[in-house]
């Protein structure tokens, strides 16, 4: 399958997952599309990059209004370095509307943090590949971390991670 990087863009920083497969090789909850570029020397088209697409929020007093046209047009310049990051490499850019990744993921296309972690950690159990130390073991311990280690507050990156793994999975349904 190659190296995916899964990205929920924000307006300036994004979160961002790096995975081989499903194995998580790096997760930042705030990182710059420069950093994320870093992550990855080469690759060509075996990297695919799986990015959240732009979803703005309607309804409320026009200063919210305002206030989110602000950090949609930013929101839109980072997803815009992404596809130019992509098309400089050779890369493969998928874009996936929230509502659907999380519906696919959790069945519920208004899917809370704690429901798009519970179901993340269910793929890796499920796949086997939860083997870390403690109670949760796709979490672990910092003594016997799990693949999922590190994720811990940062919402972003599971995001990223969440939006990512829906990719895959309907990847492998075809």
């Amino acid at each position: 399958m190659g190296l995916i990087i899964g990205i929920d863009p924000g307006p300036v920083t994004s979160g961002a997952v790096l995975l081989d497969g499903l194995r998580v090789l790096r997760c930042d909850g705030a990182a710059t599309v420069d950093e994320i570029a870093s992550w990855v020397a080469s690759g060509g088209p075996s990297v695919r990059v799986v990015c959240e697409d732009l979803s703005p929020r309607a309804g409320g007093t026009p200063s919210q209004i305002f206030s989110r046209w602000g950090q949609t047009i930013a929101t839109a310049k980072v997803i815009g370095r992404v596809e130019q990051l992509c098309a400089s490499r050779g890369w493969r850019l998928v874009e996936i509307h929230p509502a659907t990744w999380r519906r696919d993921l959790t069945g519920n296309p208004g899917a809370t943090p704690a429901q798009i972690g519970a179901c993340v950690r269910e793929v890796y159990e499920r796949a086997g590949l939860a083997t870390g130390g403690g109670a949760e073991p796709a979490k672990g311990t910092k003594g016997q971390p799990g693949p999922l280690y590190g994720l811990r507050g940062k919402t972003h990156a599971l995001d990223a991670l969440g939006c990512a793994l829906a990719w895959l999975q309907e990847e492998d349904q075809r």
